[in-house]
């Protein structure tokens, strides 16, 4: 794994002895050597995403909308 990553054997090791720890860039290379693909997805903590979603409810409501009017432009 370590010749197919391009880095030395003992590099590798110490990363999986945690006596060295690789960069993000890094495990991402090794992730893709393994034949996956690293996908991050950025996430706000519960507390800001409860905030948001109550802001994006409240612009909602506040749309000048008519009851049924979204399920009649859907068909």
């Amino acid at each position: 794994m370590a010749r197919a990553a391009g880095i030395p054997p003992t590099v590798l090791s110490a990363y999986e002895r945690g006596r060295r720890e690789p960069s993000f860039a890094a495990v991402a290379h090794l992730v893709e050597v393994l034949g996956y693909r690293l996908e991050c997805v950025a996430r706000l903590d519960p507390t800001e995403e409860g905030r948001t979603l109550v802001e994006v409810l409240e612009l909602a409501e506040a749309l000048p909308c008519e009851p049924g009017e979204l399920a009649r432009a859907r068909s």
